[in-house]
């Protein structure tokens, strides 16, 4: 996360492309997927690109995740009751990197990327997410 601060401060950018190239379900490459996009907004002034990949010689070049419609930062990262939390104009990131289940009370109601509208969202382990305003 820290590098891309730095990036951004320095007038720089950069592409950060995750590999999946693992064997793992679906459901299980989208929760990673889902956590490396959410690491990356923590850190991204919005000028870097983030690219995905769940096999090896694919680029995903479109996915429902990165239509996330959260506006600008407002804020830095910050952790914030054991969850790494950053602001947005309408929405907010959040990425648990610990060993436990963390709870967050999101403050009004949010649709994370699986589409599901909450006030409240529980993060497992080394699990990250994307809340958008309705």
């Amino acid at each position: 996360m820290n590098q891309l601060v730095d990036l951004g401060v320095n007038g720089e950018r950069t592409a950060a492309m995750v590999k999946m190239w693992v064997t793992a379900t679906t459901a299980q490459k989208d929760a990673f997927h889902r956590f490396a996009l959410s690491t990356f907004l923590l850190g991204s002034d919005g000028t870097s690109s983030f690219h995905a990949s769940y096999a090896e010689g694919q680029v995903l070049l479109d996915h429902p995740y990165w239509k996330a419609d959260i506006g600008q930062p407002t804020s830095s990262y910050a952790l914030i009751d054991g969850v790494y939390q950053r602001s947005f104009s309408r929405g907010r990131v959040l990425v648990n990197p610990t060993e436990a289940s963390r709870t967050v009370d999101l403050g009004g109601t949010y649709v994370g990327l699986d589409g599901v509208s909450r006030t409240t969202i529980t993060l497992a382990p080394h699990t990250g997410d994307v809340m958008q305003l309705p």
